[in-house]
């Protein structure tokens, strides 16, 4: 007498749902690219960049570079705000203005 497997079908679906899920799911995840940076969001991620540089510049004892990279810093900053002004003062939640008759 010979004995069959108990469940002979799911030993084989198994394997290729394994493999259906493994080609299936990288490209929907590869489809998602976050909206291209604005000049300003690129602008202010460079001075951030530059504002790191020179506080490790500083750490180390660097004053010269550290001062030029501030001044790096905050050039890139200022060409962030003049690309992109920000409302002053900044709008409250909720608070709607009332207009002028």
């Amino acid at each position: 007498m010979r004995r069959s497997p108990r469940h002979p079908r799911s030993r084989r679906l198994t394997p290729a749902l394994a493999l259906l899920t493994t080609l299936c799911g990288p490209p929907a995840l590869a489809q998602y690219r976050p909206p291209p940076m604005s000049e300003s969001q690129r602008l202010v991620r460079d001075g951030e960049a530059a504002q790191v540089a020179a506080s490790a510049a500083s750490a180390s004892g660097d004053k010269k570079e550290a001062e030029e990279k501030y001044r790096k810093a905050l050039a890139l900053f200022e060409q962030a705000l003049t690309a992109e002004p920000a409302p002053w003062p900044p709008p409250r939640p909720g608070c709607q203005r009332q207009r002028a008759q």
